[in-house]
């Protein structure tokens, strides 16, 4: 493989101002409706399974948070 081409495959993707990123993800977020029921109901988990010292419980949270989007 050409020097040129693994350099350009293993580059890193320029850095994004602060401002737009922090647009983008304001844009994008919905706690209406069933997205927030999901929020508080996979904090609740999470929270229980701190609590009570429980990984599993943890990873069910985790599993239940990208439900919202």
């Amino acid at each position: 493989m050409p020097y040129h081409k693994l350099k350009r495959t293993l580059a890193l993707p320029r850095e994004e101002e602060e401002r737009f990123t922090f647009a983008e993800i304001e844009e994008g977020v919905y706690f209406r409706g069933h997205n927030l029921w999901l929020l508080v109901l996979s904090m609740a988990i999470a929270s229980i399974g701190l609590n009570i010292n429980s990984p599993a419980a943890v990873i069910g949270a985790m599993l239940i948070s990208p439900l919202m989007g």
